[in-house]
């Protein structure tokens, strides 16, 4: 009987040892790769560049049989697949030569290549990759920055090209053209505070920027203020970059460089300013005068440069002839913002006609005088004629700022031979025009920055070429303001350059009044069009005489083209 039982047991494990092979024989014949599909295989897939912008595909499919042998096998159907590095298709479909779109690849972008072929319900697929070609980005970047001496604002220009190595010599490159535009961004920062960047995203080749746009821009605000405040200035860096695949780095930077005003030049500007805001004060309060003579003199000044504002103590004097010849004194304080606005006069003291006269036109003490209009350039960014031992001599040609009327303007010519320098300059059109006023946008002007450390009486000499009578004349100014004994400075002598320094109406010399040292502008207005200007001379000496010769000009000192000049407190106007 136990024997009996063990074979029964025998048995039965066979039984189920043979089930358990067959069913696992089944298992293995349905598994995907199993069975008869897992007789067919890609034997070997190759991918042929026969060019940057196009490849070949040679597929080898083979069926293998029992004994281990693989034989060539045509597929019932072939599908191609082309993705680039994103796994974005670039082709679908059965062809084996296909165009690469190399143009809008990026630098050895690596293509993926996906070959399936199908054999009556099964499909077998391989894939191999293909690199696009080594590319390169030249660009000569140029900003203007800052844009009207806001320094979140901004210009740029991004001329790019695009250069691939020709296939089969790596020591060739030639241009390309993509389809479509690149795009990129520019990183901004305050050199030595890389780590407080703004970025500017481009999508065309030039355009404005606004770096407040960016959500970092209140600490890069904080680093170029904190510059300024402890450096007076600051390099601000450009670092451009393309949206091309495989270039990570930087493809150009350029850098920017910003200052504040020295005290020199507040000194300056304070007193334009005061010069201004005393013309507006007298037109309030003296309207109905036809002619009159201001001068502002400043006692001390300071500027606070978080708020941006000017204060000077003052005095405004200026005489008038209505029916009697009269004289006026105002003394007070003047509130002024950099740019001109905001300006405020406060009355402290005067003579009895400059006081009856600011009674007449004003209720209390305080004169709101709103923005001043200055009428021309700064001279802060000029480059500067400097004045040595009381002798200033400037080529009209190279001027500093130009200051057209809607219908004329100064332009420099070459016609009449025997100038100095590179030409001279005429105001034209012709039109036989005759202006007596300057100033205040009523004639064509041109502005010189210069630096004089004599101050006293200067006397004006111009070297001019005239045709007749009808334009034999012009007008010099000081700091934006005609000075009476400058203008309607003319020549009797025609047809040849000469000097002159005679003044319409008057005997003597033509003069200019400098009270103080430092920067100045020197202005050139036109009275009569058709006047050729050669040179302006300015000498302390009464007795010289510059004879028929010519000059070379003064020591010019040019501001650096990458440096500009901005408001203290830069972030005042920011939102």
């Amino acid at each position: 009987m136990a024997q009996m039982g063990q074979l029964a047991w025998r048995k039965t494990i066979g039984w189920v040892t043979l089930g358990g092979f067959i069913l696992g024989a089944l298992v293995l014949a349905l598994l995907p790769g199993r069975g008869p599909g897992h007789d067919y295989v890609m034997a070997e897939l190759r991918v042929v560049p026969t060019g940057w912008d196009s490849i070949r595909i040679e597929p080898v499919f083979a069926r293998r049989s029992a004994l281990g042998r693989d034989q060539p096998i045509t597929p019932d159907s072939l599908t191609v697949y082309m993705l680039d590095a994103a796994y974005d298709t670039l082709y679908a479909g059965a062809d084996l030569v296909l165009a690469l779109p190399d143009a809008d690849l990026g630098n050895n972008e690596r293509i993926l290549i996906d070959v399936c072929g199908r054999f009556r319900s099964y499909i077998v697929c391989e894939q191999a990759s293909v690199l696009a070609s080594p590319k390169r980005v030249h660009v000569e970047p140029d900003f203007i920055y800052p844009l009207e001496q806001d320094v979140q604002r901004g210009e740029y220009e991004l001329p790019f090209i695009v250069e691939r190595q020709v296939f089969g010599d790596e020591q060739a490159w030639e241009v390309i053209q993509p389809t479509r535009a690149l795009r990129g961004y520019v990183k901004a920062f305050v050199e030595g505070r890389a780590s407080e960047p703004v970025q500017v995203d481009f999508t065309r080749a030039t355009g404005r920027f606004d770096l407040a746009r960016d959500a970092n821009y209140r600490d890069f605000k904080f680093a170029l203020d904190s510059e300024l405040r402890s450096r007076q200035s600051a390099t601000i860096r450009f670092d451009v970059f393309v949206a091309l695949r495989g270039i990570d780095a930087a493809v150009a930077s350029l850098t920017r460089n910003v200052r504040v005003k020295t005290q020199e030049e507040r000194q300056a500007e304070v007193g334009r300013l005061a010069e201004f805001a005393a013309d507006r004060i007298i037109e309030i309060i003296d309207p109905f005068v036809d002619e009159r003579r201001s001068v502002a003199y400043i006692d001390t000044w300071q500027f606070n440069a978080i708020r941006g504002m000017y204060t000077a103590e003052m005095e405004v004097n200026w005489s008038s002839t209505t029916f009697v010849r009269s004289r006026y004194s105002l003394r007070g304080r003047l509130d002024i913002a950099e740019d001109g606005s905001s300006a405020a006069f406060v009355l402290t003291d005067g003579d009895r006609n400059g006081r009856r006269r600011w009674e007449s036109r004003v209720n209390g003490d305080r004169l709101d005088l709103g923005a001043i209009d200055t009428g021309g350039a700064s001279i802060i960014d000029a480059g500067l004629y400097n004045e040595s031992d009381g002798l200033l001599v400037l080529e009209a040609e190279q001027f500093d700022a130009s200051e057209p009327t809607e219908d004329q303007a100064w332009e420099m010519r070459t016609d009449k031979a025997g100038y100095q320098g590179a030409g001279a300059v005429v105001a034209g059109p012709d039109d036989k025009r005759v202006v007596e006023e300057p100033g205040r946008g009523a004639s064509p002007g041109l502005v010189y920055g210069v630096r004089i450390d004599e101050p006293g009486t200067y006397y004006v000499w111009v070297r001019v070429w005239a045709d007749g009578t009808e334009d034999n004349s012009l007008h010099i100014g000081l700091n934006s303001v005609p000075q009476r004994s400058a203008l309607r400075i003319e020549t009797q002598r025609y047809d040849r350059w000469q000097w002159t320094s005679d003044v319409r109406g008057r005997r003597g010399i033509a003069t200019l009044e400098v009270e103080r040292s430092g920067l100045h502008s020197i202005h050139l207005w036109m009275r009569e069009d058709g006047l050729y200007v050669d040179q302006i001379l300015l000498t302390r000496d009464p007795e010289f005489e510059p004879g028929d010769g010519r000059y070379a000009a003064s020591n010019r000192v040019e501001q650096e083209d990458d440096t500009a000049v901005v408001p203290s407190f830069p972030g005042r106007r920011n939102r």
